[in-house]
């Protein structure tokens, strides 16, 4: 664990915060780090068995569906419809990299973490008084870890008291959900105050959500007909005539006493429509962000639908019950059941061909970041304590959005990993170097300040030709910098 970018943030916190926030992060980081000690005592007799789960039951291992499936359970969803939510979360491919990019793989558990602590919360609602405080204590504490874990659960833990409502009185709703929302108005107090990341101006954030509002309903209309060719207005709009028609079925069957008929038209109606605007709900949270999070973004930028994909999920769930329902819902249960799991199925079935297709990119990235380590083991195979690598001379991006090594965090935490030296530090240059008096940096902002390196214990790293350069001085820098093509930047 110490070994990990985890145990490094005790060395330092991140020079671009304010000094309050760089003291809550370095106490949140030693606070974490006890905790994986402990985990890591733990996972030791577990990890066979967990290795054996990952080799014959690879992502259906995962928790995602599990999480799904007990929430909507909780809210009375039927059995079938609640198992094909969650299967979706396994294969949906607007989000995938949260299951391709290790890095972002704990994301999930943050969500999860958020599933979880709502079905409890639902659960209290109904309890007996003991009970349901417990419960409450429980959900709470879930929602702290969900936002600890990542923090795009913040939004979703605010809006807590919605979710209650959909069992309870408004009142009842608030006086439950209100702990969860105030604990998530002060993460979100926080993270403002913490964040290096500024936020657009309003005309950027206007078109942002321009954008984000018509990639919403392109996915939408993806994930309900997961095929190249009719246009997204033509499916969202034969989603929104047979949504029209349901409800006008539903009526008609409820006047003739068909209620379990009409109920599951209406459920499917329901599916439809709150999934959509859930999504469009996930998504409009990055409205001050940067433009390339969005619902179509490539590579790890689709993680941004980490909260949005299983409610666009839901919806295209929703449109196979409500087509199984108009078509067979008089006839046969047991016909509307087995239709509409095999309508689950081929969308299932469509979207992963897409996975499949991102995942050959990333096995492909992965490939190429396994080479750039092995010349760099083979060309420096012992490092200094607090020697700074800097590498030229290979992609940094397999495909637009998959990373080979492309950023401050990722070469830097493998180098730490691989070399048990958390002191040590490797960036991919991302454009000219800068050649100071007594160190040298990138010339790119921000990276001219996080990634500078002192002169002595430095080398640039050619890849493609598979040398090492060490840099001793400025002479030594501005030498690497005219024969690697690394001018454009001042010194």
């Amino acid at each position: 664990m110490k070994r990990t970018q985890l145990g490094v943030l005790l060395d330092g916190a991140d020079p671009g915060l304010h000094p309050a926030t760089r003291v809550v992060e370095r106490l949140a980081a030693l606070t974490a780090l006890k905790l994986g000690e402990l985990l890591d005592v733990v996972a030791k007799p577990a990890g066979a068995v967990l290795e054996k789960l990952r080799t014959l039951g690879g992502h259906a291992a995962r928790p995602g569906p599990l999480c799904v499936f007990a929430l909507l359970r909780e809210l009375g969803v039927p059995a079938l419809a609640a198992a094909l939510a969650g299967a979706p979360t396994l294969v949906f491919p607007w989000t995938d990299s949260v299951r391709l990019w290790a890095t972002a793989g704990l994301n999930q558990i943050a969500v999860c973490l958020y599933l979880v602590a709502v079905t409890l919360g639902l659960r209290s609602l109904g309890a007996s008084r003991a009970r349901a405080r417990a419960l409450s204590r429980w959900a709470l504490g879930l929602c702290i870890a969900s936002m600890l874990t990542y923090p795009i659960a913040i939004v979703a833990v605010i809006l807590t008291p919605l979710l209650y409502r959909l069992r309870a009185s408004w009142g009842r709703a608030w006086r439950a959900g209100a702990p969860p929302a105030a604990a998530g108005g002060a993460a979100l107090a926080y993270v403002s105050l913490a964040t290096t990341k500024p936020s657009q101006p309003l005309e950027g954030q206007l078109r942002h959500a321009g954008t984000i509002a018509e990639e919403w309903l392109s996915l939408l209309a993806k994930a309900v007909l997961p095929i190249d060719g009719p246009p997204a207005l033509a499916v969202l709009g034969a989603v929104a005539g047979g949504t029209a028609w349901g409800l006008v079925v539903a009526h008609r069957r409820a006047g003739r006493g068909e209620t379990v008929s009409a109920g599951a038209v209406r459920a499917g109606v329901a599916m439809t429509w709150v999934g959509a605007l859930a999504a469009l709900a996930g998504y409009l949270v990055f409205v001050p962000g940067d433009a390339k999070y969005s619902p179509l973004a490539e590579g790890i930028y689709n993680r941004a639908g980490l909260l949005a994909a299983p409610a666009a999920a839901a919806t295209a769930l929703g449109v196979a019950i409500l087509v199984s329902e108009l078509a067979l819902g008089r006839a046969s249960r047991r016909g509307v059941a087995i239709a509409t799991t095999l309508l689950a199925g081929t969308l299932l079935a469509g979207w992963s061909v897409r996975v499949r297709d991102d995942a050959a990119r990333w096995d492909r990235a992965a490939t190429r970041s396994r080479e750039v380590l092995s010349v760099l083991d083979a060309r420096l195979p012992t490092l200094a304590h607090g020697t700074t690598v800097y590498t030229v001379g290979h992609r940094r991006y397999e495909a637009p959005g998959v990373p080979v090594f492309s950023s401050s965090f990722d070469l830097d935490g493998a180098i730490k990993v691989r070399r048990g030296d958390a002191s040590l530090a490797a960036y991919p240059l991302t454009g000219p170097l800068r050649c100071g008096v007594s160190s040298a940096a990138p010339a790119q902002p921000p990276y001219d300040r996080l990634e500078r390196a002192r002169y002595g214990r430095l080398y640039v790293l050619d890849v493609a030709r598979r040398r090492a350069l060490p840099i001793a001085g400025r002479a030594d820098c501005q030498r690497a910098r005219a024969g690697l093509g690394l001018g454009g930047g001042s010194g």
